[in-house]
């Protein structure tokens, strides 16, 4: 978790133990969704009681054989006193996050360039599935259209 994530889930979320079940799902062909919903935890003096609801959404897709357009957007719905700061903090967070993934994508895309077969070798993890699991349904759909 970065520092400007957790400052900004600070900011939603007093200290203390949480049940947080996270859901993650592809629309193929270029949609994610994502979100998790937060409560108290157990050991907390209210156990159970719903703090709020978190969504996140990315679409990608492709403009040029080497670009694509990347759409991102969240919601939140809970009940912080100060929301003008948990959007600040949000699009502050969201900017690193984003930044990050510009900066990771360019170093692939010069290996890929790079490389003798204009691919890289894939190296699957556990954090990864939701992600390969999309991928390899556009793969499927992409062969289907192809066979028609």
């Amino acid at each position: 978790m970065t520092p400007g994530y957790r400052e900004c889930r600070g900011l939603f979320f007093s200290e203390g133990q949480k049940c947080r079940p996270v859901s993650a799902f592809p629309y193929p062909p270029c949609l994610h969704e994502g979100g998790e919903v937060l409560y108290t935890g157990s050991e907390e003096p209210e156990p159970g009681k719903y703090l709020g609801t978190l969504k996140v959404f990315h679409a990608i897709t492709p403009a040029t054989k080497t670009t694509t357009h990347y759409f991102w957007g969240t919601a939140f719905k809970g009940n912080n006193p100060d929301p003008e700061s948990v959007v600040s903090m949000m699009l502050q967070s969201t900017q690193a996050a984003l930044d990050e993934d510009i900066m990771a994508t360019k170093c692939i895309e010069e290996m890929i360039q790079r490389s003798d077969t204009g691919r890289l070798d894939e190296l699957l993890l556990r954090a990864d599935n939701v992600c390969v699991l999309g991928r390899r349904m556009m793969e499927k759909l992409i062969r289907a259209e192809a066979e028609t």
